[in-house]
């Protein structure tokens, strides 16, 4: 994130700073939303860094914008899904992630926190576009399915149908029971 940052800062110093200090408070939430949709950093920080640059060169129009962060979360949130298709389209590799994981996850160290939200993360990738990205928007960056529906430009109706079954679905995955975490107390 610091990467974006600084990138952002001295790709922009030859413009004004009032279009710096727009953007610059919501970098942090749109690296967690990007951080969601990816599931890694580095995917996070290049979807992030790709949108910058685009709104660089449209400046004019994001001073323009007045809901400026579900505005900049509709263009993320496009720009993954660009992104997303590209990806689909190209032959298949093999994903070396998920060993990398398995072995982190079965530290002995880790804290049940940190395995829970990697497990999530994990499953979240398994889970369609449209579930992932409205649990992200809904569940975890706290957006209301009214605001998701002007971002992802679906029917409410719709969305709450994505949210329902990517919730059971991570639900399943996870094996979570609605007294689990009760029956630890």
């Amino acid at each position: 994130m610091n990467n974006i940052v600084s990138f952002f800062r001295a790709f922009s110093h030859s413009k004004p700073e009032r279009f710096e200090e727009r953007l610059a408070q919501h970098l942090e939430s749109l690296y967690q939303q990007a951080y969601q949709y990816t599931g890694n950093t580095h995917d996070a920080e290049d979807l992030l860094q790709d949108l910058l640059l685009e709104l660089y060169g449209k400046q004019e129009s994001v001073m323009a914008v007045k809901n400026l962060p579900a505005w900049l979360s509709r263009c993320l949130y496009n720009r993954f899904v660009d992104r997303y298709r590209k990806y689909r389209r190209q032959p298949e590799q093999q994903d070396v992630h998920n060993e990398a994981l398995q072995g982190e996850l079965a530290h002995p160290g880790m804290q049940e926190r940190d395995y829970f939200h990697r497990q999530l993360l994990r499953h979240l990738e398994r889970l369609s576009l449209e579930q992932r990205s409205v649990i992200s928007l809904h569940d975890l960056s706290g957006y209301s399915l009214a605001e998701i529906s002007l971002i992802m430009d679906a029917p409410v109706g719709t969305l709450k149908s994505h949210l329902h079954r990517g919730r059971k679905k991570l639900k399943e995955a996870l094996n979570l029971q609605p007294d689990a975490h009760f029956q630890r107390l």
